[in-house]
């Protein structure tokens, strides 16, 4: 059955990475009336949603109502989702040194973790008022679990909180794309450990993870975040949530 003949919908999952894209597609994925791709397609940056859209007129699982992507990138794309009738966006908002200390991890430069930040999150900003486009902050997910994912299951007509569950167990491997990978906790260095770890992650119990920049940042490493990322610390609330004082 072609998704036309069908009230088909396509939630695109963006964002700046490590703000818990990949958490967020493992819950929509073990949703039974879901169809997850479960590598990142970058599919927006190539052609348009139309042809997406087409590649998946014919679903094994025709009972699935939703398609779930994840591309963190398709941030920047979010003029061609809101555009189309049947897509919507579900941004992933985390506080920016937690983030920028988790992409420093990975080995990239401080100042391109605080770039990345910046324009990632940048992306968004004109579309937050519309309908299509859902801002979730990873904050709320990790200590409001239960109330968070009643309150998306609703507006999607899926049942996450089961899926929550389901996602622990979950056997596939995510992220296969770009090298083979494994089930496994490592230090997150290199695309293939990355990739690992993330398959790891996404499979644990939801917790907290913030706190972590204090033993990946140096004291001037923070300040210079701090000072970088104080516009978007402030516009995002996170003063209020977080004591950043050193």
């Amino acid at each position: 059955m072609s998704f036309f003949d069908r009230n088909m919908r396509f939630l695109f999952i963006v964002g700046c990475g490590h703000s818990g894209t990949g958490l967020m597609l493992a819950i929509f994925a073990n949703c039974r009336n879901v169809h997850a791709i479960t590598n990142e397609t970058e599919f927006l940056f190539k052609s348009s949603i139309k042809e997406f859209k087409r590649k998946f007129d014919t679903l094994e699982n025709t009972s699935a109502i939703l398609v779930a992507e994840k591309t963190p990138r398709h941030v920047y794309r979010l003029g061609k989702i809101t555009s189309d009738e049947q897509s919507s966006a579900l941004v992933m908002l985390r506080n920016p040194i937690d983030v920028v200390a988790s992409l420093k991890k990975r080995g990239f430069p401080l100042i391109d973790c605080i770039r990345r930040y910046r324009h990632d999150n940048n992306a968004w900003l004109k579309y937050q008022s519309k309908k299509k486009v859902k801002i979730l902050k990873y904050e709320e997910l990790v200590t409001k679990t239960e109330e968070v994912l009643e309150n998306l299951g609703q507006e999607y007509g899926l049942n996450l909180i089961s899926a929550n569950e389901k996602r622990l167990t979950d056997e596939r491997l995510y992220f296969t794309n770009r090298g083979p990978v494994q089930i496994k906790q490592t230090d997150g260095k290199g695309r293939q450990k990355h990739n690992s770890l993330r398959n790891f992650q996404i499979r644990q119990e939801i917790k907290n993870m913030n706190g972590q920049w204090k033993e990946r940042l140096t004291d001037k490493e923070l300040r210079i975040v701090i000072e970088e990322l104080n516009y978007h610390i402030k516009l995002f609330k996170y003063e209020e949530c977080f004591d950043y004082k050193i």
